[in-house]
This record gives structure tokens, C-alpha cells and sequence, in this order.
């Protein structure tokens, strides 16, 4: 029995259905316009749900089976859709049969329950300089100028053209770091996706993150940071997770080269057979973006990794900052030193050989007699 009062569980519906939304409207900004076109319905559906469960007092069990999922707002919208009704003849019919058939709903979308966070956390709302910054510092070993180079990528995501290049991944280890936008480390094979799951046992102190950027002033940026965890198992993850790599697309500068002023199109195949002519020979290349089959599986696929990583507890940055501290100290304890026996002075030396030649000689005189005594 759940034990929150009624008014709280119902703000953290609505809380949810908003980080649905909002990630659905991020989704369709993955789109081209003709693809936004074809999903219209979908969208309008997604907004007329959100509206409808804004304004309803539910009842205890409706509660209780809607915070069940990790996208309730997916699931009104595509009752409604099924329902197939208009928003005047009353959303609540399309609701009351969603209840009707309550297990079909929980046995085909991803549950709360799904989402465990194993211990993971998020960072909401952080200058992000300061709090990755300080991370690098403890982390880096060699190569600490990485970090300039990250924060520069930060800086200018909140001015992207590309929505996309506002959520990003970012690993660092004692070698230094890599950030890369997480569209792109989810296709296989695509330069971040090799980035990004490149771990190697001899790795241990390598920490990774998700970070939504949420915007800048002259200072610093601010956004969103979520732990990865364990990176091997993260690493392994994403490899099983992404999609294969279908075709390529190469933007060129203006300035020389057949491709000059271009942004061609290339297939996986054409792309690796051919890479030194499209590269170097055809143009200088100032983009290159990375393409599965279908983009509308990629960003479902997104949709959910964010869906699940925004169920994960708030954190503390003090005790992360910490709980880093206490793993490097473990992962990077210095073998131990062998015990090492105190050399004997001089003087000891010297009466241990006396007491060797005395002992000696005592052992010669008993060899000596008794072969006296058996003759």
C-alpha cells in the first residue's frame, strides 16, 4: 500500500507527464519537417493527453497504475489515439477503457520498475565548469588540457542550430577525456561510438555522464548530469544497445575541391573503401554526421535512455565529488611494498660468523672422534 498522500503522488504524475513531453517535443526536433508532418497526429494526441491529465482529479487506483509506467503520458495518448476520438466527445471514455484493460498496458510498455537506478544519480541545474571541472581535476593524470577543450564544446552547445548537440556524453580517466554528442555514440561504428566504448580492464578509473545542456551566460554553462556507473558494464551496454551504421554525410567548405560547398551522402560501405578520396582529396570536410537505417528507432531509443535517466534520485554534488575521491584512492592504492628484513650491523655479522665457526668446528671434533672410536 502506497503510503504518500493522494495531492503528492499526484504532483509527481504531473511532473512525470511534463519530462514526457518535454522529451517527445526534444524527439520531433531529431526530425526532418516531412517526417514532423507524418507524425502530427501523434503530437497532437501527446498534447491533447497532457492537457486532459492536467485538469483530472484521479482516484487512488488510477494513480497507482499510471506512476507504474515510466511514460504515462504515452500511455493516455495512445489510448486516445485507439479510442479514436474527438477531444469534445470526452477524453475520459478513452481513459475508462484504458483502465478496462489495464494488464495489456503493463505487459507492453516499459515500467518504472524497469528503470531501477542501481544506485545511480542525476545533478540537476549545475554549473557545469565548476562541477565536471572539478571531477577532471581528481581524475586526469596526463593530458589535463582535454578539459579547455571540453568546456569550449559546452559553451557553444546552447547556440547549436542542432538540439541534438545539447545532449552529450562525457568520460574522463586518468589519460584525459572525450565528450561526444550521444546521438552519435549510439550508432555503431561512428567515430563517438568508438570513443565512447573503448574500456579496457586496465581502465579502471574511468567515470562516464550523460549532460543535458540547459543553457550559458558569459561565465559558464549550466545543465543536467547523470552518472553511467560501472563504465565496463556501460560500455558493453551501448554496444549491444546501438544501432548499425547505414550511411555517412560529409559537409565541405566552399573553398576547394569537386565536393566544394556540398553536403553529400554516402553509404557505410562506400564510405569505409573510399574514406582517403571523400576525406582529404574531395574537399575539406568541416562536418560529418553519422546515419542508421531508420532515424525514427534511433530516437525512440533516446526518448527512453532519457526517460529512465530522469527517474534516477537527485544526488549531492559534495557526496559525488567524495564518493569519486574514495574510488580513485581504492582503484589507484599502490601495490604493496614487500617486507623488507632490517640489515645486520657489522658487529652482528661478525658474531653471527663466530658462532658459524664455532659451530663448525664443534661439528668436525664429534665427526672426528667417533671415527676414532669405530676403528
Amino acid at each position: 500500500m502506497n503510503i504518500m498522500p493522494q495531492n503528492e503522488r499526484r504532483a509527481e504524475l504531473m511532473d512525470r507527464i511534463d519530462t514526457n513531453l518535454s522529451n517527445y517535443h526534444d524527439t520531433l526536433m531529431g526530425f526532418g519537417k516531412w517526417k514532423i508532418i507524418e507524425m502530427a497526429s501523434k503530437a497532437a494526441a501527446m498534447s491533447d493527453a497532457h492537457s486532459y491529465m492536467n485538469y483530472r482529479g484521479f482516484e487512488e487506483s488510477e494513480l497507482d497504475f499510471l506512476l507504474q509506467f515510466q511514460n504515462p503520458l504515452e500511455i493516455m495518448a495512445e489510448g486516445w489515439r485507439d479510442y479514436n476520438q474527438d477531444i469534445d466527445n470526452e477524453m475520459g471514455f478513452a481513459f475508462d477503457d484504458i483502465m478496462r484493460n489495464k494488464q495489456d498496458w503493463l505487459e507492453s510498455h516499459p515500467l518504472m520498475s524497469d528503470a531501477a537506478s542501481n544506485g545511480l544519480r542525476r545533478f540537476m541545474d549545475v554549473d557545469l565548469y565548476d562541477f565536471l571541472g572539478k571531477i577532471a581535476k581528481k581524475v586526469i593524470i596526463h593530458y589535463p588540457n582535454d578539459w579547455n577543450i571540453d568546456k569550449d564544446v559546452l559553451f557553444k552547445a546552447p547556440m547549436s542550430g542542432e538540439p541534438e548537440d545539447r545532449h552529450l556524453m562525457w568520460h574522463v580517466c586518468s589519460t584525459g577525456t572525450h565528450i561526444k554528442v550521444e546521438r552519435d555514440v549510439y550508432i555503431k561504428d561512428s567515430g563517438p561510438y568508438g570513443y565512447m566504448t573503448d574500456y579496457h580492464q586496465n581502465d579502471p578509473d574511468m567515470f562516464g555522464y550523460y549532460i543535458e545542456v540547459l543553457r550559458r551566460d558569459d561565465k559558464t554553462v549550466y545543465g543536467n548530469v547523470f552518472e553511467v556507473g560501472n563504465y565496463a558494464e556501460h560500455a558493453a551496454y551501448i554496444r549491444q544497445t546501438a544501432l548499425p551504421l547505414e550511411y555517412v554525410s560529409l559537409t565541405y567548405t566552399g573553398e576547394w575541391g569537386e565536393n566544394a560547398g556540398k553536403t553529400i551522402m554516402v553509404g557505410r560501405n562506400s564510405y569505409d573503401n573510399d574514406r582517403s578520396r571523400l576525406m582529404s582529396k574531395s574537399g575539406n570536410v568541416t562536418h560529418i554526421k553519422w546515419h542508421p537505417a531508420r532515424e525514427d528507432i534511433l530516437a525512440s531509443l533516446l526518448s527512453k535512455e532519457h526517460t529512465k535517466r530522469m527517474q534516477y534520485p537527485i544526488g549531492s554534488v559534495e557526496s559525488h565529488l567524495q564518493k569519486i575521491s574514495d574510488m580513485l584512492a581504492d582503484v589507484r592504492k599502490p601495490p604493496e611494498q614487500a617486507v623488507q628484513k632490517p640489515k645486520p650491523k657489522l658487529d652482528d655479522k661478525l658474531r653471527g660468523a663466530g658462532k658459524k665457526t664455532k659451530a663448525q668446528e664443534a661439528k668436525n671434533n664429534d665427526t672426528s672422534r667417533k671415527k676414532r672410536e669405530e676403528r
